[in-house]
């Protein structure tokens, strides 16, 4: 295993932290923003197993769809779950007013 060096972990940390920004930049303006240079967020890259920049990028894109669509998914869950407590709640009323009848 390769392991990385402080200016490494510093870029590693930069890229995930701003991995909405990053998504939407070059590997030169990555630098320029982080203040280092272009080859070592490519030797960083490569230390962590990507083929490059580009393979980093879309994977940090598929990620973050994938949170995406997880997070919609789990309110979707969340409605539904809360519209059929609802739902039984009102059954359960229904049921107690009838019993009382």
């Amino acid at each position: 295993m390769n392991h990385l060096t402080s200016v490494e972990i510093y870029i590693w940390n930069y890229l995930e932290e701003n991995k909405t920004k990053v998504i939407q930049m070059t590997v030169a303006q990555i630098a320029e923003s982080a203040h280092v240079s272009p080859s070592s967020i490519i030797r960083t890259l490569k230390k962590k197993n990507f083929s490059g920049f580009s393979e980093y990028k879309n994977t940090a894109k598929i990620k973050m769809n994938t949170n995406k669509w997880i997070h919609g998914l789990s309110e979707s869950a969340n409605q539904v779950v809360s519209e059929t407590i609802e739902e039984l709640l009102r059954t359960v009323r229904l049921l107690e007013s009838e019993n009382l009848s």
